[in-house]
């Protein structure tokens, strides 16, 4: 099965029967302004066993409103460049735009780290993040140790 595939059978799990984000993936109306959160997500999915998901034109309720062509090339220019150049080491990504009940979404595909902990770049080890019960956090002690 392709990640495409995949992605929108974890985006269907998430929306029903009760709308909740995934340890994996996450759901988002827009593009946040906030670079540094941004990173943070970057740094939760790449330090997640198997990657993970920002799905863009998802409101905070999990209803899909969908995304423009011209979000899309603003959200995959700001996300490049974090992938590239907001953490450490870099992280790989895959994009792909699907049609959805009748509006089109941005799913934004994070792969794992090969070397981890992923950080945020020029920060020290302890600012390294990891989804937990579908939120971004920081990585405790443990879970630090364990990603080395």
């Amino acid at each position: 099965m392709s990640w495409i595939e995949t992605a929108k059978l974890k985006l269907q799990s998430s929306l029903a029967p009760l709308p909740r984000e995934l340890d994996e993936l996450d759901w988002k109306l827009e593009l946040s302004p906030n670079t540094k959160r941004l990173a943070e997500h970057v740094s939760a999915f790449a330090n997640s066993r198997g990657g993970g998901l920002l799905v863009f034109g998802i409101n905070n309720e999990g209803e899909a409103v969908g995304v423009d062509q011209g979000q899309c090339a603003q959200i995959l220019d700001k996300l490049g460049s974090i992938c590239a150049h907001g953490v450490e080491p870099p992280v790989s990504f895959e994009h792909e735009v699907i049609e959805f009940k009748n509006v089109y979404l941005l799913i934004f595909r994070l792969d794992e780290g090969r070397q981890k902990p992923i950080r945020i770049r020029g920060k020290n080890i302890e600012q390294s993040f990891i989804r937990s019960g579908g939120k971004t956090r920081k990585m405790n002690e443990s879970e630090l140790r364990q990603s080395i």
